[in-house]
């Protein structure tokens, strides 16, 4: 009974995922559905398997929606991109915008590189309206998908 036991434990414990934290959430509390699976979360993120998701949050209006993927690299550093749609601005002196490669049609994938803190960050405000931009103004952002996203008026 015993042997069983421990049979069973290491059975299911092989098959956790190591890629994610056990308390990653991929609905926003208004019902967006970030991904449909952890693993197709990791494919849209295009992470290696030496990645691990440890974190995501939302930012909601009535006009748009954000979520934030903080994962760690294999190289150790630990990054956030934004996934979302909506009516959502940016704000970056340096862009990249590619359509349809990593994103669906109905959303848009926004990362930052290039130093350090390249993290997505987002504010919304009191109108209601989204922005996001990168942590650092050393960063690069790149847009990806098929949602409109558009520059802050100046």
């Amino acid at each position: 009974m015993l042997s069983l036991s421990l049979i069973l434990f290491l059975m299911f414990s092989c098959n956790k995922n190591e890629n994610f934290s056990e308390k990653v959430e991929l609905v926003s509390p208004e019902g967006y559905v970030l991904a449909e699976s952890l693993d197709e979360l990791l494919t849209l993120l295009d992470l290696s398997k030496g990645s691990k998701i440890v974190d995501v949050s939302f930012m909601e209006t009535d006009q748009a929606v954000m979520g934030f993927v903080t994962y760690t690299g294999e190289d150790g550093i630990t990054n956030t991109v934004g996934i979302g749609s909506g009516n959502i601005n940016y704000e970056a002196e340096r862009l990249i915008v590619q359509r349809g490669l990593k994103s669906s049609k109905d959303k848009v994938t926004v990362s930052c590189s290039g130093c350090e803190n390249c993290r997505v960050m987002g504010t919304i405000y009191p109108d209601g309206t989204m922005t996001v931009n990168c942590e650092s103004s050393c960063c690069t952002m790149t847009i990806e998908g098929g949602t409109e996203i558009k520059p802050v008026d100046p």
